[in-house]
């Protein structure tokens, strides 16, 4: 796997100001006479444009395995066309979104076929490295990841959300992001360890009385038994369990 020196990206939840980052990197490059292209994923190429507006961005019948890989289409796709020709040229290439926006997007959605989401990652991983190995996939030379809370950047979004445009899902991917971003080596593995939750609240408060329950999705999920038995509270996702309790 080898980073091509003129392919950069920008990478995060949506509606975390990307493109503008993009736009502004560009508008300096060109400052200094630099030849540069921007790019976005999935690629502005037909059919993908007419794909995305119709069902890749709605709900639809695709299984999550069967969408992942139509995004990778895309992707693959949109370097043959657009990437690869601009990097020949010697021309600079910034792209909004990009190899690793693939992995935190479908990962999460990838963790129940593939086992876990340790497991779908250091899966889609593996492809997109044996995709580079191949030469069908250059990977980025440096790559920003901007972060911000899933809750306060939904807040941004003018216009009707998408299928991803929800919490829970961008908090799944926030979570993802941050997994790949701390990952100097190769996941091989995992270990399963035991874990202890605690119903928080006010004291004196009996379970009947509760109507929000909030926490991250992943503790949410793995106390879903305890969910199912009080019928009267609504579970709430939120990004970080900590900060959770402090709502």
């Amino acid at each position: 796997m080898k980073d091509h020196d003129l392919l950069l990206s920008v990478e995060g939840i949506d509606q975390t100001g990307k493109t503008q980052i993009v736009d502004a990197i560009e508008r300096t490059l060109h400052g200094r006479s630099l030849p540069v292209h921007t790019v976005h994923d999935p690629p502005e190429l037909d059919p993908w444009i007419f794909a995305q507006e119709t069902w890749l961005d709605r709900e639809n019948e695709m299984s999550p395995v069967g969408e992942a890989f139509v995004f990778l289409a895309a992707r693959l796709d949109g370097v043959q066309r657009i990437i690869a020709p601009t990097l020949a040229e010697e021309h600079f290439v910034i792209a909004d979104r990009y190899v690793d926006s693939w992995v935190a997007y479908h990962a999460p959605r990838l963790a129940g076929p593939l086992g876990s989401l340790v497991h779908a990652v250091a899966f889609l991983t593996e492809l997109h490295e044996r995709l580079s190995d191949a030469g069908l996939l250059p990977f980025p030379r440096l790559t920003w990841l901007i972060k911000d809370d899933p809750e306060e950047a939904l807040q941004r979004k003018r216009g009707k959300p998408t299928k991803w445009e929800n919490h829970e899902a961008q908090a799944r991917v926030a979570e993802t992001y941050d997994l790949l971003a701390s990952a100097a080596v190769s996941i091989v593995g995992e270990a399963i360890a035991s874990i202890d939750h605690c119903l928080a609240g006010p004291a004196g408060t009996p379970l009947s009385a509760l109507r929000r329950i909030i926490s991250h999705p992943m503790a949410l999920a793995q106390c879903q038994d305890l969910l199912a038995s009080l019928p009267g509270a609504v579970a709430e996702p939120y990004y970080n369990t900590a900060l959770a309790a402090r709502r």
